[in-house]
């Protein structure tokens, strides 16, 4: 039996404000995850309240830590929007997307 996945909410190219830092950590778990999977980290939060492009979909994830391909769903990249390495990851020399669940983001309508 296949579950069916929730229709597509957003897409690439929409307009999204991301929701207030007070609204993200209620969906949040005690180790700041969103349902025990993708984390809302420090360096986000910056971004709450401010209003992006969704530059694509994510529909599958590398997980370093496996070392493994995983499913996603309901994760989207923002246009121009990186982890610099501030924060908790303070040595860190890459210059990575953010993963943004859409529950922490709601559409503006143009």
């Amino acid at each position: 039996m296949h579950l069916r996945r929730p229709p597509v909410k957003m897409r690439q190219g929409d307009l999204v404000r991301v929701k207030s830092l007070k609204e993200i950590k209620r969906t949040l778990d005690k180790d700041g995850r969103y349902k025990g999977g993708i984390f809302f980290i420090d360096e986000m939060a910056k971004h709450c309240g401010k209003t992006f492009r969704i530059f694509k979909r994510v529909n599958k994830i590398f997980d370093a830590y496996t070392w493994k391909m995983k499913k996603s769903h309901e994760i989207v990249l923002l246009d121009g929007v990186f982890c610099h390495g501030y924060g908790e990851y303070k040595e860190c020399d890459r210059t990575c997307p953010f993963f943004w669940k859409e529950a922490w983001l709601e559409k503006v309508e143009c």
